[in-house]
């Protein structure tokens, strides 16, 4: 039902105000309201319940003529910019990932606590039969169990078969244990995949939940929502049982001490009991001592024993149930909390059934093996009881619980007010050094300096107030905009201060200090504060660009950035894989060494490993003087397919081949010299691709650290990190559930280890401030779980090195699967871009290109919309989605494609060459000429070239390189504009002669040129002056 067709409750009234805007009347209580009281009945509650574009329960959209479509929430009385439900959305991505890390957490927690239990069920089941087979043998006897005991000794047959049912019954017990874990874990691991894969979709593609999406999403909260809300009652019912528990362990404790006291000998073989059944093997140490004992008193004692044991159990599973409901005061760590110290319950509980075995049951490998054992539990034991005491600690300390000394507040104290300094000091150097740089200025970035400092001003008290300025969507209402009083009424609101994001902005307006930058800011709708550039700023902005050239944005720090990108393996060609990694590395590259960054090119060659073995064997049968006389291997492919087969089909090949390797790895220099050469042929093969796509890279394998490697596998076993896995050495690094494994159960190293070698040489050796990874998003989980082992081990830290995975999506064909030829084989990339070549070609002289250009011309344009073409191709999408490949499109001179840009630019620098107008007389009137934005297109266009500087600082926060693709799409069209509506050169109609040249216009267009060259050359395409 629509919510027009419910009536009114009772005592409510529709009303109209001045503006003819619908508001409530609500007679009972005397109030008025914007909102319909018949939408709770029609609108979705929360954002959770909304479906498509629906707003929640008293939200609405407005527009405003000055600041467009915003939105008011009736609820808080407040308005905002932003589109409430792309908040929400964030909201939830942040959520389900903080939420994920836990999960993944308990994940592995959970895995170790099956496998202990493992472990104990096997432990159970030996000692059953064990227990079984003497009762088979000695059932009659009542001499000693296990031969090599005294033959006076004497068992009593009652506790043995208390024994056997007390085993039998830990057995069944553990096996239930054991299949509901299993059950769990099951659950736990499809809930966590189900809501992993929702997370990577909404990473990737940044759409909508899906309903049933949504719903998992949901159901998560809601649970740990529902263990939160019922923790208080729990805990009382769990107090009030430990009370009851303690009082009847006491009187137990009584009667067991009456017991203990009635003969020393047997308060003395306590310690030769088991925790719930007797030794077997050690029945010769107590029977002695037991003569005086009657059998009922000894049956008795076991029985108290096992009460006791079992009072234990119980005290310890509400324990664990209690520190599960205190850690509801820490939200999102309960399930983690209580995983961990259910672990540490079952590794004491197994120590402690590994303690009770006698040596005389096993033999010695067997004996060595569970001293091992124990001893590893022990140190996890020791290990797990001091991380939960630092976790303890470190949270008590977060939340206060844990008083401060005053020397070290008063250091604390003088720490900041040394910071604040440095701070100011900093910004004034770096305010010294803009203006004496010839650097382009980020506009953005000096709004955001003069609103924050107005901000400051206006509200001293306010801690890390919020600036949020933004390019305005709406240029005729202004340049920038800045929309920090919304936020800042909730700040107020939340120390009492009850003041409209109206009087917020105009108080912040007041305080904006003078500068050259800003001519005027004037407040619209319900606080949004426009801001107008000045012309004169800007003017004077163009000229400096055309006298200095485009000059990088001013850094404050030079840094080491390391870029891992291409990666190609040795004897396989390079294929349209390949294409992305390569072109968005290079151009990542570009663009910091740009603004002023030490960069360093790297290309991590799969140059190691087992299939060199093959290789090398396959090239000496095939080239046997390969070390006199170069081997002409002229198709490395081909050479790496007849190895493969041999090595497949041929047993005794397969043996030199693993002889090889082994040759390989201990540097014999014949085999070295035969990896050389393949590593060669490899690399030539590489080299013509990257010139023809113009790349410099510094070729470093995975051989470089081999030699590396043993270091890193010592240094985490040194400090405790390395777990053994059925003869492999793992790391699980925090908050990953696939572990790294270090060494094979072979003892050879792994791609992990490589990968971890060559971290460490990078933050060590390099000394790098930044290390950007261009790898595929498929080894996105592999990057983070290497990234969070150098954290774990200490290699770095984030908070001062960034260490960022540039993951990127697969190349599709038009059929939208992935890229292949019509023989369904990978693409080889130099056939790409011979292909490019061709079709290039063709276009230009479909364009009649051939007849206006000279033979070298035409080279030089086909060339560079060629291999422009596919780099735009692939940079001009957003790095993380798949994109579909099509010559036709990328070619075609319409749209955003890198074809109607370089036609654009060539256009643009025709201008003034057909004006009759050089460079140099440009550059001389660069410094002569005032640059006039009068036309309503001059001054769009100046603006557009200026917003260069803020797009670069955009890339280099989040490596995505489209953003810079959109913009030199932008300043082209709207240069287009600038073009049609305003004259640079005016001709005679009749005679075609030029009449008048407008200078100012001229160095309008060569400042676009200009921007748009550079932004060519960041992202590798090289532009002509003529196509």
């Amino acid at each position: 039902m629509i919510r027009k067709e419910l009536p009114l409750p009772e005592g409510w009234e529709e009303a109209r105000d001045v503006d003819g805007k619908v508001y409530y009347i609500d007679h009972t209580s005397k109030t008025t309201s914007w909102i319909d009281p018949r939408d709770r009945f029609t609108k979705p509650l929360t954002f959770a319940d909304c479906i498509g574009d629906e707003l929640p329960l008293g939200w609405e959209e407005s527009y405003d003529t000055q600041v467009g479509v915003y939105y008011i929430d009736h609820n808080s009385q407040t308005t905002q910019i932003e589109d409430p439900r792309v908040q929400w959305r964030r909201e939830q991505e942040r959520m389900l990932k903080d939420y994920l890390v836990l999960a993944q957490e308990a994940l592995l927690a959970q895995k170790e606590i099956y496998q202990v239990k493992q472990q104990r069920l096997e432990l159970a089941q030996k000692e059953y039969r064990t227990l079984n087979d003497v009762w088979k043998h000695k059932v009659g006897s009542q001499t000693s169990l296990v031969s090599g005991s005294s033959s006076s000794s004497k068992y009593d047959p009652d506790i043995l078969k208390a024994e056997i049912a007390t085993t039998k019954s830990r057995v069944n017990k553990l096996k239930r244990e054991m299949v509901f874990l299993r059950q769990e874990l099951q659950y736990k691991e499809n809930g966590y995949q189900t809501l992993k894969e929702i997370d990577l979709k909404m990473s990737k593609n940044h759409c909508a939940y899906k309903l049933d999406e949504a719903q998992a999403i949901l159901n998560e909260m809601k649970t740990i929502k529902k263990a939160i809300t019922s923790g208080e009652r729990e805990k009382l019912d769990l107090i009030q049982s430990l009370a009851e528990l303690k009082n009847g362990f006491l009187v137990d404790k009584g009667s067991q001490s009456d017991l203990w006291a009635s003969n020393t000998s047997l308060a003395s073989s306590a310690n030769s009991l088991s925790r719930q059944y007797l030794n077997v093997s050690s029945q010769t140490d107590i029977s002695g001592n037991l003569s005086v004992v009657s059998n009922n008193h000894l049956a008795e004692k076991v029985r108290l024993q096992l009460r006791y044991e079992e009072a234990k159990r119980r005290i310890a599973n509400i324990k664990i149930q209690l520190a599960k409901i205190d850690s509801d005061a820490w939200p999102g760590v309960l399930d983690s909390e209580r995983d961990r110290l259910i672990l540490i319950s079952e590794k004491e509980e197994l120590l402690k059934e590994m303690r009770f075995i006698s040596p005389r049951k096993w033999s010695q490998s067997e004996v060595e093996r569970l001293e091992s054992e124990k001893k590893q539990l022990e140190e996890d034991l020791q290990a797990a009881r001091d991380t939960q005491s630092k976790a303890l600690t470190e949270r008590l300390k977060n939340c206060g619980f844990v008083s401060e000394t005053p020397s070290l507040e008063g250091l604390r104290e003088e720490n900041a007010k040394l910071k604040y300094r440095l701070n100011i000091l900093r910004k004034s150097l770096l305010e010294e050094k803009k203006k004496s740089s010839k650097s382009m200025i980020n506009i953005n970035a000096q709004i955001q300096e003069i609103f924050g400092t107005a901000i400051g001003a206006a509200y001293p008290e306010l801690q890390n107030a919020p600036l949020a300025v933004t390019p305005s969507q709406q240029p005729k209402f202004g340049d920038y905009q800045c929309n920090s009083a919304m936020a800042i009424t909730q700040m107020l609101k939340a120390m009492n201060q009850k003041v409209s994001p109206r009087e917020i902005a105009d108080k912040i307006v007041k305080n904006i200090p003078t500068n050259e930058l800003v001519e005027k800011v004037d407040i619209a709708g319900p606080g949004f504060i426009n801001v107008h550039l000045h012309k004169d700023f800007t003017s004077k902005q163009i000229s400096k660009l055309l006298v200095n050239g485009v000059q990088p944005p001013v850094i404050w720090e030079r840094k080491k950035v390391v870029v891992d990108f291409s990666s190609p393996n040795i004897a396989k060609e390079m294929h349209v894989g390949h294409l992305r990694s390569t072109v968005i590395g290079d151009s990542i590259c570009r663009l910091f060494e740009f603004v002023g960054h030490d960069v360093l090119r790297l290309n991590h060659l799969g140059d190691w490993g087992t299939q060199f073995g093959m290789l090398i064997a396959h090239l000496q049968d095939k080239f046997p003087d390969y070390l006199t006389v170069s081997p002409p291997i002229g198709d490395l492919q081909s050479f790496y397919k007849e190895s493969k087969k041999r090595f497949d089909e041929d047993e005794e090949f397969k043996k030199r081949a693993y002889q090889c390797v082994v040759q390989l790895q201990n540097k014999t220099p014949n085999f070295i010299q035969a990896w050389n050469l393949i590593c060669d042929v490899s690399r030539k093969e590489f080299q013509k691709i990257y010139d023809c796509l113009d790349i410099s890279i510094i070729d470093r394998g995975e051989s470089f650290y081999q030699d590396r490697m043993i270091g890193v596998v010592k240094e985490f076993e040194e400090k405790g990190l390395v777990q053994v896995d059925e003869g492999r050495k793992v790391v699980f690094p925090p908050g990953c559930s696939v572990p790294l494994t270090i060494v094979k159960s072979d003892g050879g190293f792994t791609y992990d280890t490589s990968d971890l070698a060559a971290l460490k040489q990078r933050l060590q050796e390099e000394k790098a401030d930044m290390i950007i990874y261009v790898i595929d998003s498929g080894q996105a989980i592999h990057m983070q779980n290497v990234f969070s082992a150098g954290r774990m081990i200490g290699w770095y830290d984030p908070k001062v090195t960034r260490i960022e995975h540039a993951g990127f999506g697969v190349v599709l064909g038009e059929d939208k699967k992935k890229f292949k030829t019509r023989s369904g084989d990978t693409v080889r990339l130099i056939d790409l871009l011979d292909e490019g070549l061709k079709r290039s070609m063709e276009k230009l002289k479909d364009k009649g290109r051939d007849k206006v250009l000279t033979a070298e011309e035409l080279l030089a344009a086909q060339t560079s919309v060629a291999f422009g073409c596919i780099k735009y191709a692939d940079l001009s999408h957003n790095r993380m989605n798949d994109y579909i490949f099509s010559f036709d499109k990328m070619l075609d001179d319409r749209g955003n494609t890198a074809a109607y840009l370089l036609y654009a630019y060539t256009r643009i620098r025709s201008i003034a060459r057909l004006a009759n107008i050089s460079d140099e007389d440009l550059h001389k009137a660069a410094k002569e000429t005032e640059i006039i934005l009068e036309h309503e297109k001059e001054w769009k266009l100046s603006k557009c070239i200026l917003r260069f500087p803020e797009i670069l600082q955009k890339i280099l926060d989040d490596l995505l390189l489209h953003t810079l693709c959109d913009y030199l799409y932008e300043l082209a069209t709207t240069f287009t504009e600038f073009y049609d509506n305003c004259y640079c050169v005016e001709k005679d109609r009749q005679t075609g002669q030029i009449v008048k040249v407008n200078m100012s216009r001229l160095l309008l267009c060569d400042a676009t040129a200009a921007v748009m060259a550079k932004g060519f050359d960041i992202l590798g395409i090289k532009p002509v002056q003529k196509m």
